[in-house]
Parts: C-alpha cells; sequence; structure tokens
C-alpha cells in the first residue's frame, strides 16, 4: 500500500507522493528534531546569527567577529591565529607563549644561552643560589668561605705561608734553620751581635749615658769618655832678623804641646800639619815678638799651604811697656783644614831697618768636623 508524504509549506501542507524530492525548499521557519542533513549533496543557507543559534561551537566556528572557543584545538599547521599581544596574555598562559618585550613572569622555564642574551640583571636581587667553582664561582655565600674554598686545603696547614712553584699554590713552612733565634732577646733593648763566625749572641742594654765600643774585638758597653781635644801649640827660643819691609816666615823649634803629631821640632818646622783623620775647623792663634823699636807698624800673617791667608798690624807708638821686646797684636782665626793641610805663621815689620823676631805662640785647635 503506498503512503502518501505531505510537507508542511509554511502555509499548507502539500502533497508530494511517495518520496521525497532531491531539493526540498523550506522557507519561514521550520523546526527540525534530531534529523540529519548531508552537507555533502545539501546546502544550508543561514546567516551566522541563526547558524550560532542552531549549531553549536563543537560543529563550527566564526572564523571573523569574536568568538568563544571552549576546550578546542586550533590546528597552527595549517591555520594562523592573527591576534594582539594583550588578547594572546589574556587568552594564553605563559606555558604555551610569552611576550619578547615588556616584562613578563616566567615560571620553571628554560631559556637557551646560547640563543639568547639577558641583560640588565641585578645579582643582588635577581640572582639566587651560588655558582660552582667549575663555572667561576667559588659555590660559597660569604667571604672567608669564599676564600678558603679557592685556597689549597688548610687541614694541618696552621702557621703555615701560601707559596708557588710558578705553575700552582701551595702551603710552604718557615725554614728557621740557620737563623737567630728571637729567644736569646731578653730585655728591651737588647742587641744581636755574633760572637764568632755564625755564632749569634746577645749584648744586653747598657746604662744611660754609656757609648757601644769595642772590647776583646766584641762589642760592648763603656762610660763616655770625655771629648779628645786635638790640636798643638808651638814656639821658638830664638829670634828671626825679619828686613825690613819683608815677610818672613819663622820656624818653631818648640812644642807647648801636641797630641797628634801636628808637628815636628826639626823637619819643616815652621809649619803645622793636620793629620790624616782631623780634618774640620780649626782655631788658629799666632803672637810674634819684636825688639824694642818704636818706628812703624808690625804685621801678622798665616799661611796655608805655603799660600799668604791674612794678617793684623800693630802700631808701635803704643807699646806695651817694659821688657825687652815689644808684642805684635795676636791673629785669631776659623778656617776649615783638610787632612794634609799645613799652615805657618810670618812676620813684617817696617822700622827701616833689621829687626829681631821670633814667636811667643802659634797654635791650632780643632773644634770639630
Amino acid at each position: 500500500m503506498a503512503k502518501l508524504i505531505r510537507v508542511w509549506d509554511g502555509t499548507t501542507w502539500q502533497s508530494v507522493g511517495n518520496a521525497l524530492p532531491n531539493a526540498l525548499t523550506i522557507d519561514g521557519t521550520q523546526i527540525l528534531t534530531n534529523k540529519t542533513i548531508n552537507l555533502a549533496s545539501n546546502t544550508v543557507n543561514a546567516t551566522l546569527a541563526q547558524l550560532n543559534s542552531a549549531v553549536s561551537d563543537a560543529d563550527v566556528a566564526s572564523l571573523a567577529g569574536s568568538e568563544t572557543l571552549t576546550n578546542k584545538t586550533i590546528n597552527l599547521a595549517s591555520n594562523t591565529v592573527s591576534a594582539t599581544l594583550a588578547q594572546l596574555n589574556t587568552a594564553v598562559s605563559d606555558a604555551d607563549v610569552a611576550s619578547l618585550a615588556g616584562t613578563e613572569t616566567l615560571t620553571n622555564k628554560t631559556i637557551s644561552g646560547s640563543s639568547n642574551t639577558l641583560s640588565n640583571i641585578d645579582l643582588a636581587s635577581q640572582v639566587t643560589g651560588t655558582l660552582p667553582v667549575g663555572n667561576g664561582g667559588t659555590g660559597q655565600t660569604t667571604a672567608t668561605a669564599a676564600t678558603n674554598a679557592l685556597l689549597p686545603s688548610q687541614t694541618s696547614n696552621s702557621g703555615k705561608y701560601l707559596t708557588t712553584d710558578g705553575t700552582n699554590t701551595s702551603w710552604g713552612s718557615v725554614d728557621l734553620s740557620g737563623k737567630t733565634d728571637k729567644s736569646i732577646l731578653t730585655t728591651t733593648g737588647d742587641i744581636y751581635y755574633a760572637s764568632s763566625a755564625n755564632t749569634p749572641a746577645r749584648i744586653g742594654i747598657g746604662s744611660s749615658g754609656q757609648v757601644l765600643t769595642v772590647a776583646s774585638g766584641i762589642p760592648s758597653w763603656a762610660t763616655a769618655s770625655a771629648p779628645n781635644f786635638r790640636g798643638c801649640s808651638v814656639y821658638n827660643d830664638f829670634n828671626t832678623t825679619c828686613g825690613n819691609d819683608a815677610i818672613v816666615i819663622i820656624n818653631m823649634n818648640l812644642e807647648s804641646y801636641d797630641t797628634d803629631n801636628f808637628h815636628d821640632n826639626v823637619t819643616n818646622n815652621s809649619r803645622i800639619t793636620i793629620p790624616a783623620g782631623l780634618g774640620g775647623y780649626y782655631l788658629i792663634t799666632s803672637r810674634l815678638r819684636w825688639d824694642q823699636n818704636g818706628t812703624g807698624p808690625r804685621y801678622t800673617y798665616w799661611y796655608k799651604n805655603g799660600v799668604g791667608q791674612a794678617w793684623v798690624t800693630y802700631d808701635t807708638s803704643t807699646p806695651w811697656g817694659g821688657g825687652g821686646s815689644w808684642p805684635s797684636t795676636p791673629l785669631v782665626t776659623i778656617q776649615y783644614l783638610n787632612a794634609g793641610d799645613y799652615v805657618q805663621t810670618a812676620g813684617k815689620q817696617q822700622s827701616g831697618g833689621d829687626l829681631p823676631c821670633g814667636v811667643w805662640e802659634f797654635t791650632v785647635s780643632r773644634l770639630g768636623g
């Protein structure tokens, strides 16, 4: 028995026989329940709003405008997702994508140092942990521990010093063999000395005012003696004839004192010569004696190494009275003399004739170096 198929066209029911046509035009609003439309051989025409109402996002999604996708996978091999960084930051977690500009917080991520550069890192606040020695660090968190980590082991090396063989560092011991033991110095002011070859010894501090000297070949303390006077004083017991207006150097054959062989009474006895090692400043004085004669002045000279240096004069119009001779005005000077220098004294008179002259005193006295 054939069945009659009727279709509602939106206004009236239409009879279409006992088979559906290949194409069915549906105008108006139709409610389909649990029906399958074969899209391979049919076309569904509808607005996006109608599709959004009739079709779930499990079947179709809008590629334009705003769509909310829940638990969907977009194949990026055959699709392109275009969005602003702000939209991605909102929609995608940093597990999938991170901004390369601005500030991003990365959690449990690995950044390849071979293809990336990190800059402006605050080592005080942005870096944690320790860097091993093998990576250029010390593996420690304090200065003392870091030093100890880099030095050779300090175990059983107390009192040793750090040394090197030119390649590696190590701890070395102080070699005291052949060295002087400081324990022999027992008192402040003690002094080391060698009592014999390679034999250190101690000399204790002396008393106030003592001086360090040598006795029996070793240092010792001694009471300071008064400074030694150095010099000589010479004169003669005869007269030398001085012609009028002539300078005559006078010999001296007697000594009042001579500490260091400044003078010889026979050889070159007009000279006082400075001994070796006694160069320095000297006080030089000379006093001559003349026979009585009231005419003309008298002169006293001193010579250094045969060259006249200075003179003084005495006016005979005011004699010293009494006696058989008149003295000249003393010559006094301070001069620096080197070892080997020699000095002499000389006289000159202008009485108009010969006049005898002698030396009362000619002295040199060393004042110091």
